[in-house]
């Protein structure tokens, strides 16, 4: 994996961040995911930055991002929603 390969994910507190592999701190925290995307690319013009899904749709769900990361042989974020207390998935019925 290289090193200069950047991350965007959600945090808890609903806002997303920029970070690169293993990292312990984010790049840059900003509101809004397409923010967040404009500012990986900045740090990073020539790499394509990943990005966590973050929607429900019909076509899909939300990424795992352990899942993402393990597949690019990173460790996942200490963080969990779950722990956090951030919205969790809709129930369905």
């Amino acid at each position: 994996m290289n090193k200069d390969q950047l991350f965007v994910e959600r945090r808890p507190q609903g806002d997303y961040a920029v970070r690169r592999p293993n990292s312990q701190r984010a790049s840059a925290v900003l509101p809004r995911q397409a923010e967040a995307i404009d500012r990986a690319r900045e740090l990073n013009p020539n790499g394509t930055p990943l990005v966590e899904r973050v929607r429900y749709t019909s076509r899909g769900k939300p990424d795992q991002l352990a899942q993402t990361m393990n597949r690019h042989g990173l460790r996942a974020p200490r963080h969990r929603a779950k722990e956090r207390g951030a919205p969790q998935k809709p129930e369905r019925g």
